[in-house]
């Protein structure tokens, strides 16, 4: 059975880097949410759960990136989980923002603010 996300999540086409253990892989983001997002899984590489990672989102403009430290949640042979264990107030302004240009909806977004402040 899957779990349902307590959050917003939207889906996304955004390059990502991940850094680990001092390598770095480029992949695509598949979607983001307050508390995480879900990347393609780079070649090569073999995380494990739990794993520590550094992400790093560049929007499409390519003149914004959001940044945070995660660490490995779901694997699967295509795709990789990463919980976000830290965001700025910065950081998380422009993931606001970003959220409400793709949700399109005022309560969708209230709603998924109302979850991120009660955990």
């Amino acid at each position: 059975m899957l779990e349902r996300s307590l959050f917003t999540r939207i889906a996304l086409t955004c390059e990502v880097e991940i850094a680990s253990n001092e390598a770095l892989w480029q992949t695509n983001l598949l979607d983001l949410s307050f508390k995480g997002a879900l990347v393609v899984r780079p070649e090569g590489f073999t995380p494990s759960i739990e794993q520590p990672l550094d992400i790093t989102i560049s929007l499409k403009s390519g003149k914004q990136r959001i940044s945070f430290d995660g660490h490995v949640t779901y694997i699967n042979d295509q795709n990789i989980g990463v919980h976000c264990e830290s965001l700025n107030i910065v950081k998380i302004t422009e993931l606001r923002q970003l959220i409400e240009q793709n949700t399109h909806s005022d309560n969708r977004l209230k709603k998924t603010l109302a979850s991120l402040n009660s955990h």
